[in-house]
């Protein structure tokens, strides 16, 4: 596995670029490539320890965030559990979403594999809320950036789905009538992660550039 590109890195954080196609941590029962092991390991080497705090889908490219001391581990987890982390998304959708932004509110179920939104509670549903508007619009589809206040599986997937536009690329939630624009891969893309450092407190904001995989889409989109 190639070391993925460094975004940020201190004694306490480590934030990746986390490629597209790439497992961000363990499946259940393991034995699959994944980048938090890829990653430990390499730590380890070097007789430090390391801790993913959160994780992105398979197919997901992004800002995917690691603590390195047990102290920051506590502290990330605790921010993220409390709602104060802001991840922003980049999403490719089929149509364009009207209004062109709002806030989409419901309950998601997680049933492994897959999950269900639904606006009314559901069984095992928990509240999941995300902000939207749309950065630009094409012949056939938008980008849209997403802001998921909760953090459910799938979520920016399913509300994406629930507001008719689903991501182009996305092969599980994504209706085959709908899957006129090809792409490699769900068209995903975590941009950009603002938290408080968990020992100075002072607050990082941390990017990551879209890859080369969705800039194409773009420029073909746009006539480049």
């Amino acid at each position: 596995m190639i070391d993925p590109t460094i975004l940020f890195q201190d004694q306490h954080l480590l934030a990746v670029d986390k490629p597209a196609g790439i497992l961000s941590v363990p499946p259940a029962g393991g034995g699959r490539p994944n980048l938090a092991d890829h990653l430990r390991r390499r730590a380890e080497q070097k007789g430090q320890r390391l801790w993913p705090v959160h994780r992105l889908d398979q197919q997901t490219s992004g800002v995917l965030l690691f603590a390195r001391t047990e102290d920051a581990r506590r502290a990330l987890e605790r921010s993220f559990r409390e709602r104060q982390v802001e991840k922003v998304y980049l999403a490719l959708v089929h149509g364009r979403p009207r209004p062109a932004q709002g806030t989409v509110r419901g309950f998601i179920a997680d049933l492994g594999q897959r999950a269900r939104s639904a606006a009314a509670r559901i069984p095992g549903g928990r509240p999941a809320v995300t902000r939207y508007r749309i950065l630009e619009v094409f012949a056939q589809a938008a980008l849209v950036e997403a802001l998921p206040e909760t953090g459910r599986h799938h979520q920016v997937r399913l509300h994406l789905l629930d507001l008719g536009c689903p991501i182009v690329g996305d092969r599980r939630y994504g209706a085959a009538s709908r899957r006129a624009l090809q792409a490699g891969r769900l068209m995903l893309h975590a941009s950009r992660l603002c938290i408080r450092h968990p020992i100075s407190g002072k607050t990082l904001r941390i990017e990551a550039e879209l890859p080369g995989d969705f800039r194409s889409v773009l420029s073909r989109l746009r006539g480049e």
